[in-house]
């Protein structure tokens, strides 16, 4: 049996998305830069693509929502403290724009099977979407720090901009291909 690790609050389970999150980006490209198997790195973008629109949605607060749901428009639900209502609501604006941006296209190729994964080739540069995704991260963590029994955050942090990977999806195709 398998079983992730257990959560011991809601804003633990915001920890875990923003930890795999980080770990998925690092993971595949440590991948991109060694002999992996295709299917090693089809395994991590997937992951890194979900986790990113987990965490797009909670911090935007968009899309249907279940009663369930995390959002940053609902912190009630998860937040412990008194926080900065201005703040917080500048950082589902900014994270409106990325999820508006990337939600649709990562949900056509992950979360559903559908016919644009054959009929469109679609680049992931995850780079850029590590370092759009972070700016929300970074500032949720500043107004709502882990607690001194969470794992500290292990950022992503590319080798360097130029040598940044871009994954590329075709028809029963997903590579990494350097830029």
């Amino acid at each position: 049996m398998y079983q992730r690790r257990d959560k011991e609050s809601n804003r633990d389970t915001i920890t875990y998305e923003i930890d795999m999150f980080d770990f998925c980006a690092r993971r595949l490209c440590e991948l991109s830069d060694s002999r992996a198997d295709g299917a090693d790195q089809d395994v991590y973008l997937e992951a890194f693509l979900v986790h990113c629109r987990n965490l797009s949605r909670f911090f935007s607060g968009n899309g249907p929502k279940r009663e369930t749901d995390l959002t940053c428009k609902e912190p009630e639900k998860w937040a412990d403290r008194v926080f900065d209502g201005a703040r917080l609501r500048g950082l589902v604006e900014k994270a409106g724009l990325f999820d508006e941006a990337h939600h649709a296209n990562i949900s056509q190729y992950v979360q559903h099977c559908t016919t644009m994964r054959h009929e469109r080739r679609m680049e992931w540069d995850v780079h850029r979407m590590y370092r759009e995704m972070d700016a929300p991260i970074t500032e949720f963590e500043s107004m709502f720090p882990r607690t001194p029994n969470d794992p500290v955050r292990e950022r992503f942090v590319p080798k360097s901009e130029s040598s940044g990977v871009r994954t590329t999806a075709a028809p029963q195709e997903v590579k990494l291909i350097r830029v």
